[in-house]
């Protein structure tokens, strides 16, 4: 069963990371997209491949019926989620001529997403 979760989950990173290419692609045959826009999506593939690595250390912990650490992975990789989905909404506003969402408060533009 394990097993079966494992690949779900891994296969819908794929799917994540199919999409993030294909932006990527897209938003650098364009001329006027600023390289920042460029590197955030470059820490989105970062964060994509952590969330693999954590995924991959489920199945031991699921098999030996380690619920907390379980849980503690899964909150991980949804965390990990946020982060891109959050940050993803910011790069289309800024892109879609809303760009105030994509700064600070103090006019800054965001820093790409740094993975700990």
């Amino acid at each position: 069963m394990s097993d079966d979760i494992i690949g779900r989950l891994l296969n819908s990173f794929q799917i994540l990371g199919d999409a993030i290419n294909n932006a990527q692609e897209n938003l650098t045959a364009r001329a006027n997209i600023r390289q920042e826009v460029i590197q955030r999506l470059d820490s989105y593939t970062e964060l994509l491949a952590k969330q693999r690595e954590v995924a991959l250390d489920l199945e031991p912990l699921i098999e030996q019926g380690q619920w907390q650490d379980v849980s503690q992975k899964i909150a991980l990789i949804n965390g990990l989620l946020d982060m891109i989905r959050t940050d993803a909404r910011d790069v289309l506003a800024s892109l879609s001529g809303t760009d105030h969402l994509a700064h600070d408060e103090e006019g800054e533009t965001k820093s790409p997403i740094i993975i700990c």
